[in-house]
């Protein structure tokens, strides 16, 4: 087992606009999706962006919070970068390699919608997420063949 490849990074910026400006008019990604995920203060307003249409190429999320100072977000909110997402070709057996070690893992391998991320639409992965030795979270994925 090992990993392949590197999914998507997620970012929380203070200003969205300003983020996309850059990354996409300054640094050339293409917006592929944006939606607002929830609502009221604790709403999410999120951008996806690619380089490339490759099912396996990298995404950019970068992320706001709605209803907060652009200055100042949500409390305990790092404005920063949010988890790193590797592939995988095993994450069940991952999953047990990382709880043996005693990582804290918050999730199982779950199935998730792939096609925000580059997959055909309707496409799915495994997914699950658990915290670095520093306490960073890191997301593994698995492609579904299919």
């Amino acid at each position: 087992m090992t990993t392949i490849g590197m999914s998507h990074n997620a970012l929380y910026v203070k200003d969205l606009d300003k983020s996309l400006h850059f990354y996409r008019d300054l640094m050339g990604m293409k917006l592929t999706h944006e939606q607002t995920e929830g609502t009221g203060e604790g709403a999410r307003r999120a951008a996806y962006l690619r380089w490339d249409e490759e099912p396996s190429a990298f995404v950019l999320v970068i992320a706001q919070y709605v209803g907060k100072s652009r200055e100042e977000p949500t409390a305990g909110v790092r404005t920063a970068m949010d988890h790193f997402c590797f592939y995988v070709d095993d994450i069940h057996a991952m999953y047990e390699r990382l709880t043996a070690e005693g990582l804290k893992c918050s999730s199982v391998p779950r199935e998730i919608n792939f096609g925000l991320f580059g997959g055909p639409r309707g496409s799915r992965v495994l997914s699950m997420f658990c915290d670095d030795p520093d306490g960073l979270p890191i997301q593994l994925e698995q492609l579904i063949a299919g």
